[in-house]
């Protein structure tokens, strides 16, 4: 698997294999750091507000559904 890693896509695109995998907890974490990457982008101009916006899609799916509490 190969990633641009100090970028966000590559965290991106790792937080989607996992995904993928089921691996949930190991997509939240990558996706969190793409997040972060992505925002100094954004900050400086150099990212698109969309972009950022679907990141954080992406991020909101992978929270599991709220379930009642026992």
């Amino acid at each position: 698997m190969l990633a641009q890693l100090e970028h966000f896509a590559g965290y991106y695109g790792l937080a989607q294999a996992y995904q993928r995998q089921h691996l949930i907890p190991q997509a939240i974490l990558f996706a969190d750091e793409a997040i972060r990457l992505a925002q100094a982008l954004l900050d400086d101009g150099s990212l698109d507000p969309i972009g950022m916006q679907e990141l954080k899609n992406f991020r909101s799916q992978l929270e599991p559904p709220a379930g009642p509490t026992t």
